[in-house]
């Protein structure tokens, strides 16, 4: 069997899951996880060296065992191509190394490694279009202070914002969440409040479900964005038909909220159908690794440049 070590390289924790193919058909659809073998999770890395540091940890992993392949999603500020230096010089020649950005190992997870489109609504948002050329399209995930439109983050600001010029349900939600100092959560910035905002979508979600109009216009302004995301990695794609995924967390907030997502993507490209996601970003990666036919290949970095085998 040839094992595939796929690792997330995110800024503030770092996956893995450990796949494993037939060696005499190292296809994308023999590809399954290792048996009894956990999930890993670990410290995130924003900076080469911190990431070669994560990746080599997990290969290292008593859990996981020997790898043949490290299969790397490096999400921002990491590139692929230093990213796939780096951890070559760390591993040594113990695996192969093959690095891809994290929106396009999650699209390759997501769509099984075809052509389409795939809006991740999260913490974050991002669009990501692929057609079979290998035409990318990265639509928003420009971070909390200037993108992520529609996103959880997006959310709870806004939801904070109206809670604090109309009071009512969404400031007795704030207040009983984070307490007398909530105010501040709409207007200060870091990390800490990235987080908290995030958290406050959920209320915001609840709020709106139970018919407060405020809570309502959030959700609905943020389907719409969504949407728009979505379409704008999706309309420039060389297709006749556009499958798409609509995946995160904000997907958890029910059916009527991704059909006004997908109602706002249609009314700008028409072509777009929804599926089921196929897999992970870690699917998605462990993917990319064993097959190089995909559409995606010009966006991979492999060293040594060679097809496990």
């Amino acid at each position: 069997m040839i094992r595939v070590l796929a690792v997330e390289v995110r800024p503030m924790e770092t996956v893995g899951r450990a796949f494993q193919v037939p060696r005499s058909r190292p296809s994308p659809q023999a590809l399954q996880p290792v048996p009894d073998t956990p999930d890993l999770d670990g410290r995130g890395a924003a900076s080469y060296v911190a990431a070669s540091r994560v990746v080599s940890d997990a290969m290292h992993n008593d859990r996981v065992g020997r790898s043949d392949v490290l299969a790397v999603a490096a999400a921002p500020p990491l590139e692929p191509a230093q990213t796939a230096r780096r951890i070559r010089e760390v591993t040594g020649d113990r695996a192969q190394v093959v690095v891809a950005e994290s929106a396009v190992a999650a699209h390759a997870g997501a769509l099984a490694g075809r052509p389409g489109a795939l809006l991740v609504a999260g913490a974050g948002a991002i669009g990501v279009g692929i057609d079979a050329t290998g035409a990318l399209k990265l639509r928003d995930g420009r971070g909390p202070e200037t993108g992520d439109l529609g996103s959880a983050h997006w959310m709870g600001r806004q939801g904070l914002l109206l809670a604090m010029t109309h009071g009512g349900a969404l400031a007795d939600a704030a207040h009983a969440r984070f307490g007398e100092a909530w105010e501040g959560l709409a207007t200060d910035e870091g990390p800490h409040v990235t987080t908290q905002r995030v958290d406050f979508a959920r209320d915001i979600a609840a709020a709106a479900t139970a018919g407060n109009p405020e809570a309502y216009h959030v959700v609905r302004s943020a389907a719409a964005l969504l949407g728009r995301t979505l379409a704008d990695a999706s309309v420039t794609l060389d297709l006749e038909e556009v499958p798409c995924v609509i995946r995160g967390r904000l997907t958890t907030i029910g059916p009527d909220f991704l059909r006004q997502i997908l109602s706002a993507a249609t009314s700008l490209d028409p072509r777009l159908r929804l599926v089921d996601p196929a897999g992970d970003t870690l699917a998605g990666a462990a993917r990319l690794a064993i097959d190089p036919t995909t559409p995606h290949e010009a966006h991979v970095v492999r060293r040594p440049d060679r097809v496990a085998s």
